[in-house]
C-alpha cells in the first residue's frame, strides 16, 4: 500500500471510487493481464503499440503527475508518438490527476475539449 499511497494516488484517505474499484477488482483477470504486481508475466508483457502510434488520426491529450509511476520517461513516447497530442503534465499529482487536482484537471480537460470542438467546426 505504500506503494500505491506515493505512486498512485497522494490523497489520504483516497477518494471513494478508488478505493471501490481496489476492492471490486477481478484478480482473475488482473493476473491474466499483467500477472504478478512486481512480476509482470501476463499476455500484456510484450505488447508494445509504440510503432503504432502514428496511426492515430484524433485529438489526443495525454495527463500524467508529476509523482506519478508512469514517469515522463514512460510518457514522452507516447506524447512524440501521437502526432498533435498534447501532454500535460499535473505537478501536484501522482496517477490521478482527476482527483488529486480536480479543479485544474477540469480546467485543462474543458481546454482542450473546447479547442477540439472549435477545430471541428472550422
Amino acid at each position: 500500500m505504500a506503494f500505491y499511497q506515493r505512486w498512485l494516488c497522494r490523497l489520504d484517505p483516497w477518494p471513494d471510487h478508488l478505493s471501490r474499484s481496489f476492492t471490486n477488482m477481478n484478480h482473475d483477470v488482473y493476473g491474466i493481464m499483467w500477472g504478478e504486481e512486481w512480476d509482470i508475466t501476463g499476455n500484456l508483457k510484450e505488447r508494445d503499440v509504440t510503432p503504432r502510434l502514428g496511426e492515430l488520426d484524433l485529438p489526443v491529450l495525454i495527463t500524467s503527475g508529476r509523482h506519478d509511476l508512469t514517469t515522463p520517461a514512460v510518457v514522452r513516447p507516447l506524447a512524440d508518438g501521437i502526432s498533435g497530442a498534447e501532454w500535460v503534465l499535473f505537478e501536484q499529482s501522482s496517477h490521478l490527476p482527476s482527483a488529486e487536482e480536480p479543479d485544474h484537471y477540469r480546467e485543462v480537460l474543458t481546454a482542450f475539449l473546447t479547442k477540439v470542438e472549435v477545430s471541428a467546426l472550422s
